[in-house]
């Protein structure tokens, strides 16, 4: 939205003796108290009448007027620099606000209202036919893009300023009601027969009624379709001078509209530089201490590694910045699993954790973790719907904010307790389309846990992939990429050192050089445990750096290109 200041600057008059009662009217109130705070939600058209203010050299807190200084011109604190403050106001607002910031001026250049008319005009949208009705979207995209219908900017000539019309001119027109589907709009509580304690269990006894929630706004309103580049024409008008100082703009040219919906490309994906599909599950604790970052990440590196697996605790925010630092800059790319006690919703502001990994350059977000295990569902047998009441609005909470929902990560075990990965995630896949839901998937990714003793030849090693993207080519119609978050094989008494290297340096090369284009990533399981923090003994023989040892298989890749 550069347009806006770098257009202004030039064309409004510099601060000088030219005080704003030459433009709106004397007025002697304290501009601080008649203009109030500027935010996000509504207040930028009366931060315009800040900025024009102190751009002219008005003075409104009771120094000497016509004169431009930060001393004279303390209005919350505001430098009195015309280019600085234009650039304030125009910072991180929307196409859609340009346009209001464009009838604004318009209007207000038309008809030269008071300052106090101006003021009052805003505060009562309708009372005034110079100040045009503008819905501004809502503090986040996120949310005005679900809530709010946001008008594009509109194309208009400055007419021959006008007399100011009373109060009782002819109302604004009234904003548009959002679309609703109506086939998604149950009353809130509407009662349900429910003849079991766990909806998910049939052999579960009868208690009666249940409620039903209101659905979320995304699913009652309809998605407005983003707005066009459309260029604002301005003619000159006379009488005031604003509308002397727009004369020299012959367009302005709102912001790019957003991107359009839909589904991603799978080469739209980030990777990192020089993929190679080489993975690593870091230790399996939500925090690691600096200097245990320090001392694992010269080991990752020399091996190669590309793809870092990292747990982080619910929606904490900052106990893994270190790490997610160090990992980013060492061109690596972190995958975020979301921590949580089995299928429990996520504590905590997940959408605010999002834009604060986000902003350091996490992409994906692991949600959930093996639901098709009866030790991840409180020992109950695992359930498709259950998964998926947890799972899909956190999936949208991830996108809404930025971010890549991973789906799946389900155990390929073979043993008791376990459903079939392929199976489970198929039956996944097919309830989000019947649920009307796979939009969500318009971002998504899958995550594989995908071990072997032969993780090439195995087809629940590197195999796997190709059955998970069968599945979404069938129901989607795309491919969506896969993940493998944890994987490999530990050396045990079944499994010697050397095969282990053996194993995993193959599956390694086999990413390098043959892998499918959805196949993002392969992951061993696991870098470290009580050397760096973690505190399950359980996972200790499987760490590949543990107290005076090393992993043969970490010098193997190493020798890895």
């Amino acid at each position: 939205m550069q347009a806006i200041p770098n257009l202004l600057q030039s064309a409004l008059p510099t601060a000088n003796s030219t005080t704003l009662s030459g433009l709106f009217g004397d007025e002697a109130s304290d501009a601080s108290t008649m203009l109030g705070p500027q935010n996000s939600t509504g207040g930028f058209n009366l931060a315009l009448l800040r900025v024009l203010m102190q751009a002219m050299g008005e003075n409104k807190s009771g120094a000497n007027t016509g004169a431009s200084s930060p001393t004279n011109l303390n209005l919350d604190g505001m430098a009195a620099n015309p280019a600085m403050l234009l650039s304030a106001l125009a910072g991180g607002q929307s196409g859609s606000q340009v346009g209001g910031i464009q009838q604004m001026l318009s209007g207000l250049t038309a008809a030269s209202p008071t300052l106090s008319q101006a003021t009052s005009a805003y505060k009562e949208p309708g009372k005034w036919p110079f100040m045009p009705v503008f819905i501004p979207p809502a503090a986040t995209p996120a949310t005005a893009a679900k809530d709010m219908p946001v008008a594009p900017p509109v194309t208009f000539t400055i007419a021959k300023p006008q007399a100011v019309q009373p109060a009782t001119a002819a109302p604004a027109t009234a904003p548009i009601a959002p679309n609703r589907s109506p086939e998604l709009a149950p009353a809130n509580g509407t009662p349900l027969e429910v003849p079991r304690s766990d909806p998910y269990d049939p052999a579960a006894p009868a208690v009666g009624r249940v409620s039903v929630a209101r659905p979320t706004t995304a699913e009652r309103y309809q998605r407005p379709a983003a707005p066009g580049a459309a260029a604002t024409a301005l003619t000159a008008a006379t009488g005031s001078p604003l509308a002397a100082a727009l004369a020299s703009i012959s367009t302005l040219t709102p912001a790019m509209p957003a991107a359009a919906a839909g589904p991603l490309a799978l080469a739209a994906y980030p990777r990192p530089p020089l993929d190679n599909g080489r993975g690593m599950h870091w230790v399996p604790t939500t925090s690691t201490k600096p200097a245990d970052v320090d001392r694992l990440m010269p080991e990752l590196r020399a091996m190669n590694v590309r793809w870092v697996t990292l747990l982080n605790d619910n929606s904490n925010i900052g106990k893994n910045d270190y790490l997610v630092g160090q990992l980013k800059a060492s061109g690596i790319e972190p995958v975020m699993r979301v921590y949580t006690n089995g299928m429990e919703p996520i504590q905590g502001d997940l959408g605010a954790m999002v834009r604060h990994y986000k902003e350091q350059g996490v992409n994906y977000f692991q949600l959930y973790n093996e639901p098709n295990t009866n030790v991840e569902n409180a020992g109950r047998e695992p359930n498709v719907n259950r998964y998926l009441d947890a799972w899909l609005p956190a999936a949208r909470t991830v996108a809404e904010n930025g971010g890549y929902p991973g789906i799946g990560a389900l155990s390929n075990s073979q043993t008791p307790g376990v459903q079939d990965d392929a199976k489970f995630m198929d039956a996944t896949l097919r309830e989000i389309v019947k649920r009307g839901a796979a939009g969500v998937l318009d971002r998504a990714w899958i995550s594989a846990h995908n071990y072997s003793a032969n993780p090439v030849t195995d087809e629940r090693g590197l195999l796997r992939a190709n059955d998970y993207n069968k599945l979404a080519t069938e129901l989607l119609g795309r491919a969506l990429p896969v993940i493998g978050t944890e994987g490999g094989i530990a050396a045990s008494a079944n499994v010697s050192e050397a095969q282990q290297a053996q194993q995993i340096t193959a599956a390694m090369r086999h990413m390098r050089d043959q892998r499918e284009p959805y196949n993002f990533a392969y992951s061993q399981w696991v870098l470290a445990n009580q050397t760096a923090g973690g505190s399950d003994p359980a996972w200790e023989s499987q760490a590949l750096i543990r107290q005076n040892y090393t992993s043969p298989l970490i010098a193997s890749l190493k020798e890895l290109t």
